[in-house]
């Protein structure tokens, strides 16, 4: 199990907007360093958890075999996944 200061994840929410948070739990179960955020749809009133995590970005290019081969930025680009909780 992954470990993190106190002070280290209020550091990190002083830094979050719009409500996002840093997500103890998944960090905890799995080391993921994800925000969530949790809201309710108000139409029908179910919980919607949304995690925004980090991703290298990569592009795909044919070399000249004609084999495709991923080419690493080094950047990170933002991610959203989303889900309904029952």
């Amino acid at each position: 199990m992954a470990t993190i200061s106190r002070k280290a994840v209020e550091t990190i929410n002083a830094k979050c907007k719009n409500g996002f948070g840093f997500n103890i739990r998944n960090f905890q179960e799995r080391g993921d360093k994800t925000l969530v955020r949790m809201i309710t749809v108000k139409e029908d009133e179910k919980a919607m958890e949304i995690r925004l995590y980090w991703v290298d970005e990569v592009f795909h290019r044919k070399n000249d075999n004609g084999v495709t081969i991923p080419i690493y930025t080094g950047n990170l680009v933002p991610q959203i996944l989303y889900f309904y909780l029952d």
